[in-house]
């Protein structure tokens, strides 16, 4: 430390101040490490799960990370690039230009399956990695893990993660929904304003507006 760093941390007196803490209970006050954009959290198992947020992160992180390979998140399947055809080339007059770049294109194909297989692995250990102790628990629960656990499967992975995962949120918000149902009525039988579970208050004018909007939600769910 320099003096003139030794003469900031000096008062008038000649005592030496002590970073600043929380209450004043000795504990230096460390500021809350806030998530970057695009980081992706660890799923949580449960009702009320974060399920929908971790996929919209693991989908943009994915194909981030695995370009074509990351879509599997979106789309539930591997990526397979299109096998070339001859037909392909028929528009090039020359015969032999159009079988150089037809196979060009099948090597480049084969490349791509190729490179498919052998990161599979790898993105098998990049879903599993945002799995938390609850959620691995599950996964290991189910009928097909240990097959899919030692191919390194990660279709299949990511199938029983959306099969336990999403289910337990569609459940958690239809329970919401047939509470805050019950909440309406009982405030529509009261014929006045109710605060519902959530804090919110509803104008219940006309009540069987509100009911009704209620079921078109649930039917969206």
């Amino acid at each position: 430390m320099s003096d003139k760093d030794k003469d900031k941390n000096t008062n008038k007196k000649g005592e030496t101040s002590k970073p600043w803490t929380r209450g004043g209970k000795g504990k230096q006050y460390a500021p809350q490490v806030r998530k970057q954009p695009g980081e992706i959290p660890m799923l949580k198992f449960g009702t009320g799960n974060n399920f929908h947020v971790f996929k919209e992160a693991i989908s943009k992180g994915g194909v981030k990370d695995f370009g074509h390979l990351g879509t599997l998140f979106e789309t539930g399947k591997l990526y397979i690039p299109m096998m070339p055809t001859k037909a392909d080339y028929t528009f090039l007059p020359d015969p032999d230009d159009r079988k150089l770049l037809y196979t060009e294109a099948v090597k480049s194909y084969m490349k791509q399956v190729n490179d498919a297989k052998m990161n599979s692995p790898k993105l098998f250990g990049y879903i599993w990695q945002y799995l938390s102790p609850e959620s691995i628990d599950e996964v290991k629960h189910q009928a097909e893990y240990i097959k899919f656990n030692k191919d390194k499967d990660p279709v299949k992975l990511w199938e029983t993660i959306v099969k336990t995962h999403e289910i337990m949120r569609v459940e958690s918000l239809r329970l919401s929904n047939g509470r805050l149902e019950e909440s309406i009525r009982v405030a529509g039988k009261a014929g006045t304003n109710r605060s519902l579970p959530t804090g919110n208050v509803l104008m219940l004018r006309p009540k069987h507006t509100l009911i009704k909007a209620i079921h078109l939600l649930m039917k969206k769910i």
